[in-house]
């Protein structure tokens, strides 16, 4: 199978399932980045969309002032703050926003 006809399989099944291209998903993993998490949920915050859109941030039990500046949008509508209350690794942090999304 050539190049292209994989693409036009590939936007085929993109297309039929168009409520994939309807929303999106970001997700901010946190472990001591007090100095840069404002900007990272800033930056999510700001996109210009015309979809459903949600940002998971996971604070992975920081130890600096990062949960803080977090904090400032918990009631940010598509702002979804985990804290987890001990350190469990990128991974599993991860694991657990994917898990914590409203979207399936």
């Amino acid at each position: 199978m050539s190049y292209k006809s994989n693409m036009n399989t590939l936007w085929a099944k993109i297309l039929h399932h168009k409520d994939i291209l309807d929303r999106n998903q970001t997700k901010i993993l946190n472990y001591n980045f007090e100095n840069y998490i404002d900007q990272a949920i800033l930056s999510a915050l700001s996109q210009k969309t015309n979809f459903e859109y949600e940002i998971l941030v996971g604070d992975d039990s920081s130890t600096d002032k990062s949960y803080m500046n977090i904090e400032r949008y918990a009631y940010t509508p598509s702002v979804t703050i985990i804290k987890y209350p001990i350190n469990l690794g990128g991974q599993m942090n991860i694991k657990t926003l994917i898990e914590k999304s409203k979207f399936p």
